[in-house]
């Protein structure tokens, strides 16, 4: 699309109106591109928000902080914005974030929507730690996988074993009040000996270490959040 600049060139040199016109012509691209490349950032927001699914609505949920009360007494969500636009490699305008965050959000929401609507809610957690690995279980079972859970006095390591694809998935399942430390991926190694498995992991709802990340990633062992388990094949099964 070209600006229709109504000028009167006649009383000008014809160099002077080419070179208008050929700023005009400069601008209409410029602008053309900006265009598109905000279309096409708009276009792939929904899979980078899938892709990233249990990380997003973890951090948004932790990003509001409310009191005894009910009322919310801290919102780092604009931050949490931030980072996800950052890590993705999402560069827009300034006068653009506010909708590039808007879609954001409301694809966040809509993901958290349709896992409800199959029954599972990562925010609403067991607080007994047998109950919450029962609840991993069945959560891992709403996504297509086999699950069971070891009996309590010999997990050897293994809190909840997996079956999708024919690969054997073990996991621990720590419902913390603090991070997680290095004794849990110590032990999911033990136990991936131990019963030969494919892949271990760890899932906790309180995070890691940075010591515990640190040795995941050296002994492949997967860390996760119960947000996660949605994208458990990606996770679990991708490099296994």
């Amino acid at each position: 699309m070209f600006l229709a600049v109504a000028w009167d060139f006649g009383s000008y040199p014809t160099t002077t109106v080419i070179c208008s016109f050929l700023v005009a012509l400069a601008f209409d691209v410029h602008w053309a591109n900006q265009r598109s490349s905000f279309l096409g950032t708009i276009e792939t927001l929904p899979l980078l928000v899938a892709q990233n699914e249990g990380v997003l609505l973890r951090k948004l949920d932790q990003a509001i902080v409310t009191n005894d009360y009910g009322a919310i007494i801290a919102d780092s969500t604009q931050s949490v914005l931030t980072e996800f636009r950052n890590s993705c490699g999402i560069a827009v305008n300034d006068n653009k974030i506010t909708k590039i965050n808007k879609i954001i959000l409301f694809e966040a929401q809509r993901l958290k929507n349709e896992r409800k609507n199959t029954g599972f809610d990562p925010e609403i957690l067991p607080t007994d730690g047998f109950e919450f690995e029962h609840w991993v279980a069945e959560a891992f079972e709403k996504f297509g996988w086999q699950a069971s859970v070891s009996s309590a006095s010999g997990d050897q390591g293994i809190d909840v074993h997996l079956k999708k694809s024919g690969l054997k998935v073990g996991v621990q399942a720590k419902l913390y009040s603090k991070p997680v430390g290095n004794s849990a991926v110590q032990e999911a190694l033990a136990g991936k000996v131990y019963f030969g498995l494919d892949r271990v992991g760890v899932l906790s709802n309180a995070g890691f270490t940075p010591s515990a990340k640190k040795l995941a990633q050296a002994s492949d062992v997967v860390l996760m959040s119960p947000h996660e388990i949605p994208n458990a094949d990606a996770l679990l099964l991708a490099q296994a």
